[in-house]
């Protein structure tokens, strides 16, 4: 999972799951909160290509008073290893595409058991 503050950091064009540093993932515990964000795709190599997505969740994420409780951001680009979407960019390993198999199984739970669904 992301953490929410990291969403700041990262470019407005958002790198791949892959692409981005360890530091910004982390497990979250039973007293932190999850946000399942659902978004359909503006086209199929990128789902947010000028950054509207990402600055309108930052923009409910600052609205939101959680109590002081960590949150944690499942956010389909961000958290599943991807597609390239640029010539420069390597394709998914053989371990990375292990990681997106298990994740479509399981995508059902996530967005069942998250705190808030954005």
């Amino acid at each position: 999972f992301v953490k929410s503050n990291s969403l700041a950091s990262l470019p407005p064009l958002l790198p791949r799951c892959q692409e981005v540093e360890k530091t910004h993932f982390d497990t979250p515990t039973m007293k932190d909160l999850v946000w399942a964000v659902s978004h359909c795709w503006s086209n199929e190599r990128h789902p947010d290509p000028r950054g509207w997505k990402r600055d309108a969740l930052l923009e409910c994420l600052a609205s939101v008073d959680e109590g002081g409780h960590s949150r944690y951001l499942f956010l389909d680009f961000l958290s599943v290893p991807q597609k390239p979407f640029q010539h420069s960019q390597l394709h998914r390993t053989q371990d990375q595409n292990h990681t997106f198999r298990m994740a479509q199984l399981h995508m059902r739970n996530i967005y069942f058991m998250a705190d808030r669904i954005a």
